[in-house]
């Protein structure tokens, strides 16, 4: 969660007055691009019990692990894909937050969420079997193709041109969309994974003496 959800918060609000600032000029075209996955989909069961809006949802997000993981998938996988997988979660919990926030605003800034999709990165390679290994050089995409997406999300002119395709949603390859995990229109658990995750960077930069969160 530190990763993928705690770390862009903050980055995003120290940017914060930058951003609008840009948003406002002439020609202007700001956007956020969160990169997420699939793995949600993938490895969490539809009724899986996510609790972001609880105060275990940073320091204990994973309530349960499926049996699907505990009898096979924890033996093929050398990482934890559940926590993984509610990261991610998590991480478009943000986006789609942060979207509702400019858009409450008027301010015409993107919040968009891309799934690069299956990539061969050295850190893969590094930790997991033989057998997941030889798939990801078969299978996988390269880190630089997997690069790819993220440019066409922050630079392709049709994502300005039809924004409303591209908000609230997952691209992904081919510059197609699908649905975001359903979580992030839970109003109750993204709000409250919005209100932890401000809370708990309050107290944390109030305690060493850094400068506060900007208003959003």
């Amino acid at each position: 969660m530190a990763v993928s959800v705690v770390g862009p918060f903050l980055l995003t609000n120290r940017l914060l007055p930058l951003l609008q600032k840009t948003a406002k000029m002439p020609g202007a075209d700001v956007r956020i691009v969160t990169c997420s996955s699939n793995a949600p989909q993938v490895f969490l069961p539809k009724d899986y019990p996510l609790r972001f809006d609880s105060p275990l949802a940073l320091a204990a997000s994973v309530s349960t692990y499926p049996w699907h993981w505990r009898f096979f998938g924890r033996f093929v996988f050398a990482s934890d894909m559940i926590l993984y997988s509610v990261a991610k979660a998590g991480a478009e919990v943000f986006a789609s937050q942060l979207q509702k926030t400019f858009d409450k605003s008027h301010l015409p800034i993107l919040s968009l969420v891309v799934h690069p999709g299956p990539t061969a990165t050295e850190g893969l390679l590094e930790v997991n079997s033989a057998f997941i290994r030889a798939v990801a050089r078969l299978a996988f995409q390269s880190s630089e193709q997997a690069a790819s997406l993220p440019l066409f999300a922050a630079t392709a002119k049709r994502i300005r041109q039809q924004p409303e395709q591209f908000k609230n949603a997952l691209l992904i390859s081919g510059g197609q969309t699908i649905n975001l995990h359903p979580v992030t229109s839970d109003g109750k658990q993204a709000r409250g994974l919005w209100d932890t995750v401000d809370g708990q960077l309050t107290q944390y930069l109030k305690a060493d003496g850094l400068a506060p969160l900007q208003s959003w």
